[in-house]
């Protein structure tokens, strides 16, 4: 195992390599033969790993298929850096659990009649946890892509406390929190990179009226009940309606135009007064935000029964509607007339000074050399937005790893 050449430190150090695509999903760490024995762990021990600045992370221990020393495979969540010190990995007692309470994450369903019932979300939580290592206050994400109602669970507690780390098993008693926990709360997403002018926009015209509305009432204020963002795609819409959103404290409900269409007569007409039912249920319990992306997607005949929902929900302030668009020529000019999408806020391609900021939030937990140069890389992507500036740092840090996965193989036969 490599060695820390600080001063002060001869801590072993594991390089962080990628999970192979056989251990996705299965919450599994392989280590080498020496830092298995360092830990005393056996196959299939609980490790949970200390991270530096985001918490920690459990996982099973398991060999490396290769058997060699000096690294370490992780769910690509716990890998915030590129190496990481043996003494933030600890073996923690793991007994079978006979009770679980979890406080479930749904997810957002377009079109859909309403919310699962309690049995299939305890279905859907008994297939997710199966055969887990779990612990207090961790969140256990579904796969993407996976099918069911649920987007994660947060583990509340059980019986034994799995306040260091608990089994799920098939004789697992898995029960839903009656109270959300207090580690539910939404953590702080990344820096609004190059949105900062668009965000000030959008907070204006959304955070007022939904944090004071008795008071603009009161002074008989009329506030803009839809807004509509215009901008290319990829620019960061649906990031910077979320963020504005989380801020207000409002409740989110986003669903994508197209897929609102139907294939049987007037059923997409259904669907739409769906969403705006369920946007209306969500208010009774505080703020909501309604969010229409790719609205110009719309045909016309619904468009008419859109417009005829905005105007139905005008009335209530706790209701608002974000529409978004690439293409603002094409929507129908009703959309925009006053007292429905009458405000816009509209997000260009990000300029030089936006480029570099939006470079630095996206290499802020990538491990930069410091040969490289953010200024230059915001000169080179001129008419680049952020999709396209997320995919230049994806791309080059598997280049990076895959050049290093080629260098350790030479050294190791030469």
């Amino acid at each position: 195992m490599a060695r820390d050449s600080g001063p002060f430190s001869a801590e072993p150090l594991l390089q962080l390599l990628p999970l192979d695509s056989r251990d996705r999903g299965t919450q599994r760490c392989r280590l080498g033969p020496a830092a298995l024995r360092a830990l005393g762990a056996r196959l299939g021990s609980a490790v949970k790993i200390s991270l530096p600045d985001s918490g920690s992370c459990l996982c099973t221990a398991w060999p490396r298929r290769d058997g060699a020393d000096g690294f370490v495979q992780l769910d690509p969540q716990c890998a915030s850096s590129a190496s990481l010190g043996l003494s933030r990995l600890r073996l923690v007692p793991c007994p079978p659990l006979r009770r679980l309470a979890v406080w479930p994450v749904l997810r957002e369903r377009a079109g859909a009649p309403g919310d699962p019932s309690p049995a299939a979300v305890l279905e859907a939580a008994q297939e997710l946890l199966r055969n887990r290592p779990v612990s207090r206050g961790h969140v256990v994400a579904a796969p993407p892509g996976a099918p069911g109602p649920l987007a994660a669970l947060h583990v509340v507690g059980g019986t034994p406390s799995p306040d260091a780390a608990g089994l799920v098993t098939a004789r697992t008693r898995i029960v839903l929190s009656g109270t959300p926990p207090s580690e539910a709360e939404p953590q702080p997403e990344a820096p609004l990179g190059g949105l900062s002018e668009a965000a000030d926009s959008l907070r204006e015209l959304l955070c007022l009226p939904l944090r004071y509305p008795r008071a603009l009432a009161a002074l008989g204020l009329a506030v803009p009940r839809g807004v509509l963002l215009a901008g290319p795609p990829g620019v960061g819409k649906t990031q910077l309606v979320r963020a504005v959103a989380r801020e207000a404290g409002a409740a989110l409900l986003a669903v994508s135009a197209p897929a609102l269409q139907g294939a049987r007569p007037g059923e997409t007409e259904e669907n739409v007064r769906r969403v705006f039912q369920r946007a209306q249920e969500l208010a009774r319990r505080g703020p909501s935000l309604l969010f229409l992306d790719e609205v110009d997607a719309l045909e016309s005949r619904v468009v008419a029964q859109v417009l005829t929902l905005l105007d139905g929900a005008s009335g209530d302030r706790q209701v608002l509607v974000v529409g978004a668009t690439n293409r603002p020529d094409a929507l129908d000019p009703a959309l925009r007339r006053p007292g429905r999408f009458d405000r816009e806020v509209v997000i260009g391609t990000p300029t030089l000074r936006q480029r570099r900021a939006i470079l630095q939030v996206l290499t802020s937990k990538m491990p930069v050399s410091s040969l490289v140069n953010l200024g230059l890389l915001a000169e080179m992507t001129v008419g680049c937005v952020g999709a396209d500036l997320t995919a230049l740092c994806r791309e080059a840090a598997l280049h990076a790893m895959l050049h290093g996965d080629k260098e350790r193989r030479w050294e190791e036969g030469a």
